[in-house]
């Protein structure tokens, strides 16, 4: 299996990636979680990913994916989180899972596999597996709180938020 080469500041299309990065960055999201989410992506890059030796950013604001990482060709990447998971009741476990999912893409970058552009190859996977002990967990709550929100591309692999997120009730945890 060949690598894919890096596309620059791309893991989704390239102008709109940096429009969003500009977005999120010209103004962001105070963190609403009971955790700060850069605080997590620096945990988890030095205890799960320390092959990533330089802090990566991250913002949160209101992007088509429920998260992703853009990187350059020197492994120095930033961390876009929907605003979708600004929200007191997700659980350390998700950001935990996100951050590290994220994070190893600046380890495990896509590959050629029957001449497809793969973004999640078999030693993606691999690597998530042993690194996430909380993806199972992570993506039941997923799942089960934000589903209705969420549109699952399985050809670009990609999860995205609907559009008219913010118009959809939140279910309240008694």
């Amino acid at each position: 299996m060949a690598q894919a080469p890096a596309r620059g500041r791309v893991i989704w299309k390239g102008a709109r990636a940096e429009r969003a990065l500009r977005r999120v960055r010209d103004r962001p999201e105070l963190p609403l979680t009971t955790f700060d989410p850069s605080e997590v992506v620096e945990q988890m890059r030095i205890e799960r990913v320390p092959e990533v030796t330089a802090p990566v950013p991250c913002f949160m604001g209101d992007i088509s994916p429920l998260a992703c990482i853009l990187y350059d060709d020197q492994g120095s990447g930033t961390v876009l989180i929907h605003s979708l998971l600004n929200d007191p009741q997700t659980p350390l476990a998700v950001m935990k899972l996100i951050a590290t999912h994220e994070l190893l893409h600046l380890v495990a970058r896509p590959e050629i596999i029957e001449g497809k552009r793969v973004s999640h190859p078999p030693a993606f996977r691999e690597l998530e597996n042993a690194r996430c002990p909380e993806k199972r967990e992570a993506w039941q709550w997923i799942r089960d709180e934000l589903g209705w929100y969420l549109s699952i591309d399985r050809e670009s692999e990609r999860t995205y938020v609907r559009r008219g997120w913010r118009e959809i009730p939140r279910r309240v945890q008694a």
